[in-house]
């Protein structure tokens, strides 16, 4: 999916669907960024599956340091 990030003081850019810059303007630069974003169909894994794969890693984590510091 194509990507626009906008900051106030930090590096404002556009990228395509496979992570290519396509403009940017430097940190601490003021500018205005002008560019043409190719609207995309589609899903990424992260909208699908959710932050679910982080709590179940930090889950098994935090039982196998518990089981390891109880032996």
């Amino acid at each position: 999916m194509p990507l626009i990030r906008s900051t106030n003081n930090g590096v404002t850019a556009v990228t395509d669907h496979k992570g290519d810059i396509i403009a940017e303007v430097p940190q601490f630069e003021t500018a205005v960024l002008r560019t043409e974003v190719t609207p995309t169909d589609g899903t990424t894994w992260y909208r699908e599956v959710g932050s679910w794969p982080l709590y179940i890693w930090v889950a098994l984590c935090l039982g196998f340091g518990t089981l390891r510091r109880k032996f």
